[in-house]
Protein backbone atom coordinates (compact mmCIF):
# COMPACT_ATOMS: atom_id res chain seq x y z
CA UNK A 1 0.00 0.00 0.00
CA UNK A 2 0.98 3.81 -0.04
CA UNK A 3 2.43 5.81 1.78
CA UNK A 4 -0.75 8.06 2.40
CA UNK A 5 -3.32 4.53 2.41
CA UNK A 6 -4.55 4.82 -0.94
CA UNK A 7 -4.78 1.62 -2.50
CA UNK A 8 -3.36 1.34 -6.15
CA UNK A 9 -4.15 -1.38 -8.93
CA UNK A 10 -0.84 -2.71 -8.17
CA UNK A 11 -2.05 -3.01 -4.49
CA UNK A 12 -5.23 -4.65 -5.59
CA UNK A 13 -3.12 -7.41 -7.94
CA UNK A 14 -0.56 -8.30 -5.01
CA UNK A 15 -3.50 -8.65 -2.68
CA UNK A 16 -5.08 -10.71 -5.33
CA UNK A 17 -2.28 -12.97 -5.94
CA UNK A 18 -1.22 -13.55 -1.96
CA UNK A 19 -5.33 -13.97 -1.52
CA UNK A 20 -4.66 -17.46 -4.20
CA UNK A 21 -1.40 -18.28 -2.95
CA UNK A 22 -2.03 -17.45 1.29
CA UNK A 23 -4.23 -19.26 3.03
CA UNK A 24 -7.25 -19.68 1.43
CA UNK A 25 -4.84 -21.72 -1.02
CA UNK A 26 -4.08 -23.50 2.89
CA UNK A 27 -7.48 -23.92 4.21
CA UNK A 28 -9.68 -24.93 0.97
CA UNK A 29 -6.97 -26.73 -1.75
CA UNK A 30 -5.98 -25.23 -5.04
CA UNK A 31 -8.87 -22.76 -6.98
CA UNK A 32 -8.96 -24.46 -9.63
CA UNK A 33 -10.10 -27.53 -8.29
CA UNK A 34 -12.35 -25.79 -6.15
CA UNK A 35 -13.97 -23.70 -9.34
CA UNK A 36 -13.74 -27.29 -11.30
CA UNK A 37 -15.77 -28.90 -8.27
CA UNK A 38 -18.43 -25.93 -8.34
CA UNK A 39 -18.95 -25.99 -12.04
CA UNK A 40 -19.79 -30.08 -11.37
CA UNK A 41 -22.37 -28.37 -8.81
CA UNK A 42 -23.82 -25.72 -10.89
CA UNK A 43 -24.50 -28.01 -13.78
CA UNK A 44 -26.40 -29.98 -11.33
CA UNK A 45 -28.64 -27.22 -9.96
CA UNK A 46 -29.54 -25.82 -13.64
CA UNK A 47 -29.59 -28.87 -15.58
CA UNK A 48 -27.05 -27.64 -17.98
CA UNK A 49 -23.57 -27.73 -18.53
CA UNK A 50 -21.66 -25.36 -16.78
CA UNK A 51 -17.94 -24.96 -17.58
CA UNK A 52 -15.52 -23.79 -15.10
CA UNK A 53 -14.52 -20.52 -16.96
CA UNK A 54 -18.84 -20.02 -16.70
CA UNK A 55 -18.83 -20.85 -13.09
CA UNK A 56 -15.65 -18.52 -12.33
CA UNK A 57 -17.28 -15.74 -14.31
CA UNK A 58 -20.59 -15.84 -11.96
CA UNK A 59 -18.23 -15.79 -8.62
CA UNK A 60 -17.13 -12.62 -10.58
CA UNK A 61 -20.48 -11.56 -10.89
CA UNK A 62 -21.70 -12.28 -7.25
CA UNK A 63 -18.59 -10.26 -6.35
CA UNK A 64 -19.85 -7.18 -9.16
CA UNK A 65 -23.28 -7.58 -7.60
CA UNK A 66 -21.92 -6.71 -4.40
CA UNK A 67 -20.43 -3.62 -4.72
CA UNK A 68 -23.21 -2.54 -6.48
CA UNK A 69 -24.82 -2.06 -3.26
CA UNK A 70 -25.79 1.15 -2.03
CA UNK A 71 -24.55 0.29 1.71
CA UNK A 72 -21.50 -1.72 0.89
CA UNK A 73 -18.79 -0.10 3.03
CA UNK A 74 -15.25 0.66 2.13
CA UNK A 75 -13.81 -2.90 3.60
CA UNK A 76 -16.51 -4.64 1.67
CA UNK A 77 -15.44 -2.92 -1.19
CA UNK A 78 -12.06 -4.06 -1.41
CA UNK A 79 -12.51 -7.30 -0.79
CA UNK A 80 -15.32 -7.93 -3.12
CA UNK A 81 -12.79 -6.22 -5.60
CA UNK A 82 -10.03 -8.33 -4.39
CA UNK A 83 -11.94 -11.52 -5.00
CA UNK A 84 -13.34 -10.61 -8.13
CA UNK A 85 -10.03 -10.25 -9.69
CA UNK A 86 -8.71 -13.53 -8.15
CA UNK A 87 -11.96 -15.51 -9.88
CA UNK A 88 -10.61 -13.09 -12.89
CA UNK A 89 -7.34 -14.52 -12.88
CA UNK A 90 -8.87 -18.39 -12.17
CA UNK A 91 -11.31 -18.01 -15.22
CA UNK A 92 -7.64 -16.97 -17.66
CA UNK A 93 -6.19 -19.86 -16.19
CA UNK A 94 -8.64 -21.92 -17.67
CA UNK A 95 -8.80 -20.05 -20.65
CA UNK A 96 -5.45 -20.45 -21.52
CA UNK A 97 -5.54 -24.31 -20.41
CA UNK A 98 -9.20 -24.63 -22.80
CA UNK A 99 -7.65 -22.07 -25.72
CA UNK A 100 -5.47 -23.99 -28.33
CA UNK A 101 -1.79 -22.19 -29.15
CA UNK A 102 -1.45 -20.47 -32.38
CA UNK A 103 0.36 -23.24 -33.72
CA UNK A 104 -2.32 -25.53 -32.77
CA UNK A 105 -4.37 -23.81 -34.70
CA UNK A 106 -5.62 -24.88 -37.95
CA UNK A 107 -6.11 -21.68 -40.09
CA UNK A 108 -7.77 -23.23 -42.98
CA UNK A 109 -5.27 -22.31 -45.29
CA UNK A 110 -3.62 -25.32 -46.58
Amino acid sequence: MTDDSILTRFDFLAQSGELLRGPRQENYGDAIVNISRFAVMMSVVVNTQVTPIQAALTLVSLKLSRLASPTISLASAVDSIVDAIAYLAIAGEFLAVATPKSSEVNDGGG
